[in-house]
């Protein structure tokens, strides 16, 4: 602050996630930009199949390449992940597990509504069997659901590919929503393409009531 007023402000310089849409294929459903997960979940449903694509090609309502980090280092043959590794040939190939990015984001969205002050994302409990402190259970069981979910409208192949996926069906019209941390410049200057942060929830988890 200067002189009483807010001047400037601090900027995290690291790629953020946004949600990226296709405003055509919004508007020709009369579809609102998703607000929340649940919202996501539905407009994909709408979108799932419509013939809105280049040349009439039916789409996907929403893409996600859900391919694990495991996976990822199997397929490469290396102990890396979500880099740039060799392969048994010794060709350089790209892996990008995103998976887990997925869950901590919709985790975030009912576990931290006011940021990390609200506590931690998950909390453990080494004297439960799961290793997981009870309180979480109710939560991680929504977004699994709304994940599962989400899978019926997205790409039949994304459980076994990595986050290029989502860029790759985006930018060829033939997915209606995806998130990324791929800014790409070009592509976000396009009429038909839309983005916002990341959606939220209409369910959060009361700490002090231990409940959703």
């Amino acid at each position: 602050t200067y002189d009483g007023a807010v001047r400037s402000l601090p900027l995290f310089a690291g790629s953020q996630m946004l949600l990226l849409f296709r405003k055509d294929y919004l508007d020709a459903k009369n579809l609102p930009t998703p607000k929340t997960w649940s919202d996501w979940v539905r407009i994909a449903s709408v979108l799932h199949n419509e013939a809105l694509g280049p040349g009439g090609r039916p789409i996907y309502g929403a893409c996600l390449g859900r391919l694990t980090e495991d996976q990822c280092r199997k397929r490469r043959g290396t102990t890396t992940s979500n880099m740039t590794t060799a392969n048994a040939t010794g060709n350089m190939e790209e892996c990008h597990s995103q998976s887990m990015t997925y869950l901590g984001m919709m985790l975030a969205s009912m576990t931290q509504v006011e940021g990390n002050s609200t506590g931690w994302m998950l909390d453990l409990d080494k004297t439960k069997p799961s290793g997981l402190n009870p309180l979480f259970r109710p939560t991680l069981e929504t977004i699994l659901v709304l994940m599962e979910q989400q899978i019926k409208f997205g790409a039949p192949n994304e459980l076994m590919e990595d986050a290029s996926l989502n860029l790759r069906l985006f930018q060829d019209g033939l997915c209606g929503m995806t998130v990324t941390a791929n800014h790409n410049e070009e592509l976000l200057k396009q009429d038909m393409v839309g983005f916002v942060p990341l959606p939220g929830s209409h369910q959060f988890l009361v700490r002090s009531d231990e409940e959703m």
